[in-house]
C-alpha cells in the first residue's frame, strides 16, 4: 500500500469514527444555518486555545464534500507562486459532544492537482520558507499531493475547562521534466489549553503551542546536456553564489513554541480579548555538501484581537479591533575552504530582516426574521498592512504600505425543505507608499529580475471581489446533501487579472 493509499484509508476512518455520535435534536436546515453563521466564529483568535473550544458551538456539526478548484491568472503576480492553479479535493469535519462535559472535532482534508508556472522557485511552503528558497530561471508546473488531520478534544471538571488539539500536514510536490524538484513536508503543531471559570460569566484562558516543521528538496536532471544553475537566494535578489550550482539537495528543519492568553464570555455575548506570540526557527541544509548549515531563520510573532459582541432578541452585532507584528530575521553562515569536502564555519552575518506589522477593524450586523425563514449579515472591514524588508550589505531595502477596505453580505434562506446561503464580497486595496531601493547591481544576480517583478505588481492598486451560493437539502432524519458554487474576481497592477471557480458537493450530518 503506497502512501497515497494509506492516508486515504486513514481519511475513511477518521470520518467513520466521528459520524458515529449521537446527534442532537435540532432540525438539519437550522443546524446549518447557525453553524455557518458568520456571527458564530466572530471573536476566531480566542479558539487557538483548545480548552475554549468546549464553548465553540451548541450543537454538533459534520460534513463530507468532495470539491473541484480552478484558478487562472493572465499573469503571475508572485512569480515564485505561479499564475494558477487546479486541483481535486477531498474534506471532511466534525464537531461534536461526547457527553454533557465533554465536545471533540476533527478536520482532515486531500488536495491533489497542479500548480501552473512556477518560476524562481523549486522549494515548497515559500510563505514559510522565504528568502531562503532554492531556485532556477526554468521553472514550470508543479503537480501536489496534501493531506491534513486535525483533531481536539475538551472536558469540563468542575471550574475547570482543559483541552489538546494537534494537526499534521503532509505535502509532496514534483515534476517530472526537467528540473525535477521532489519536496516533501511535514509539519506538525501541538497545543494544550485550560480556561479558567470565574463567578462572572467570563472566563479565562492559557494555551500552550509547540512545532515541529521539516521540508526535503531533491532536484535532479536526466537530460544528457545536463541541468542548468540551481541558486540558494537569500532575499532581495541576493543568492549564495559560491555554493550556487550543481549543490541541489537541501533540506529545511525547524521548530517553534508560543502561547496565548484570553478572556472571553462563555454566552459569545460581552467583551473578548485575546493575546499571543509565537517563535519559529529552520535552518536551510545542503545536503550535497556534508549537511552543511548554509542559513537560519529566527521569527518572532504577536498578535492580539479585541472585540464586543452582542445580541438581543432576532438582532446581533459586533465589533474588534486585530493586530499583528512579525518580525524575521535571516542568518547566512560563512564558511573557510573546503578539506575533504567539508566546509569548516568561520562566522555568521545577519543580512536580512523583514517587518510587517497589519491592524483591521472589522465589524458585524445581522437579523433573523420573526419566522426564522431568513438571515442576513453585514460585514464591513478597514484595514492597514506595511511590510519593509532589508538587506545590509550590500544595502537594499522593499517596502509596501496598503489601506484596505472591504464589505461582505450574506444571506440565508429557507425555501420548502431546503436552505440556501448566499455570499457577495468585495475588497479595494490602496497601495499609498511603495519602495524598492537596490545597490551594487550585478548582471549576474538572477534573482533581481523576480524581484523587481514582484515589486512592480505588488506595489499598484487592486480590487477583489467574490460570489458563492450554497444549496442544503435534507434526506434521511438528521442527514442532508449539499452542492455549493464560488467565483473570484481579481484585479491587480500592470494589468494582471485572475478569476478562480470552486464547486463543492457532499453529505451532513
Amino acid at each position: 500500500m503506497n502512501m497515497s493509499s494509506r492516508l486515504s484509508f486513514i481519511l475513511i476512518l477518521l470520518t467513520c469514527y466521528l459520524t458515529g455520535w449521537a446527534k442532537d435534536s435540532i432540525p438539519p436546515t437550522e443546524r446549518i444555518r447557525i453553524y455557518f453563521s458568520p456571527g458564530e466564529d466572530f471573536a476566531s483568535q480566542i479558539y487557538r486555545n483548545p480548552a475554549t473550544n468546549y464553548y465553540f458551538r451548541d450543537i454538533t456539526f459534520s460534513e463530507l464534500s468532495l470539491g473541484w478548484k480552478h484558478e487562472k491568472a493572465n499573469k503571475p503576480l508572485i512569480l515564485q507562486k505561479g499564475n494558477g492553479d487546479e486541483s481535486f479535493m477531498f474534506n471532511a469535519f466534525s464537531y461534536l459532544s461526547l457527553k454533557k462535559n465533554s465536545k471533540v472535532w476533527g478536520k482532515a482534508h486531500f488536495y491533489t492537482g497542479k500548480k501552473k508556472d512556477i518560476t524562481y522557485n523549486e522549494s515548497s511552503d515559500i510563505d514559510i520558507t522565504y528568502p531562503y528558497i532554492s531556485a532556477d530561471t526554468l521553472g514550470g508546473n508543479l503537480t501536489y499531493e496534501e493531506y491534513f488531520f486535525a483533531g481536539g478534544y475538551a472536558q469540563e471538571i468542575r471550574k475547570i475547562v482543559w483541552g489538546i488539539y494537534a494537526n499534521y500536514r503532509a505535502l509532496m510536490e514534483y515534476r517530472r521534466v526537467d528540473p525535477r524538484p521532489k519536496n516533501t513536508t511535514s509539519d506538525l503543531n501541538v497545543s494544550v489549553g485550560i480556561t479558567l471559570k470565574t463567578k462572572s460569566r467570563y472566563s479565562g484562558g492559557i494555551a500552550l503551542h509547540v512545532r515541529k516543521y521539516k521540508q526535503t528538496n531533491l532536484i535532479k536532471f536526466f537530460s544528457e546536456l545536463g541541468g542548468i544553475k540551481i541558486f540558494h537566494a537569500s532575499g532581495l535578489g541576493m543568492d549564495y553564489n559560491r555554493f550556487s550550482g550543481n549543490n541541489t539537495n537541501s533540506y529545511y528543519k525547524g521548530w517553534g513554541y508560543g502561547s496565548s492568553l484570553s478572556l472571553f464570555p462563555k454566552t459569545k455575548q460581552g467583551i473578548f480579548i485575546t493575546a499571543s506570540y509565537d517563535y519559529f526557527t529552520f535552518e536551510k541544509i545542503i545536503s550535497d555538501l556534508n549537511e552543511l548549515p548554509l542559513n537560519q531563520l529566527n521569527e518572532n510573532k504577536g498578535d492580539i484581537e479585541m472585540g464586543y459582541r452582542f445580541k438581543r432578541g432576532n438582532r446581533e452585532w459586533g465589533v474588534k479591533l486585530q493586530g499583528k507584528l512579525l518580525s524575521k530575521k535571516g542568518i547566512e553562515n560563512l564558511f573557510g575552504d573546503a578539506a575533504s569536502n567539508i566546509y569548516p564555519q568561520i562566522g555568521e552575518a545577519k543580512q536580512f530582516t523583514l517587518q510587517n506589522y497589519h491592524v483591521a477593524l472589522e465589524a458585524t450586523y445581522g437579523k433573523l426574521s420573526q419566522s426564522k425563514r431568513y438571515q442576513w449579515f453585514i460585514l464591513p472591514r478597514l484595514g492597514m498592512n506595511n511590510t519593509e524588508m532589508k538587506y545590509a550589505d550590500p544595502h537594499r531595502l522593499m517596502r509596501l504600505c496598503l489601506l484596505s477596505g472591504g464589505v461582505e453580505f450574506r444571506l440565508s434562506a429557507l425555501y420548502k425543505k431546503s436552505i440556501f446561503q448566499f455570499h457577495l464580497e468585495g475588497e479595494y486595496n490602496y497601495t499609498y507608499n511603495s519602495d524598492l531601493q537596490l545597490t551594487e547591481i550585478e548582471e549576474k544576480q538572477k534573482m533581481l529580475y523576480p524581484l523587481q517583478i514582484n515589486h512592480s505588481n505588488l506595489s499598484g492598486n487592486g480590487k477583489n471581489g467574490s460570489t458563492s451560493i450554497r444549496w442544503d437539502h435534507p434526506i434521511a432524519g438528521d442527514k442532508g446533501i449539499f452542492i455549493s458554487l464560488q467565483y473570484s474576481k481579481h484585479f491587480h497592477a500592470n494589468s494582471i487579472h485572475n478569476d478562480g471557480v470552486q464547486i463543492k458537493g457532499g453529505l451532513t450530518f
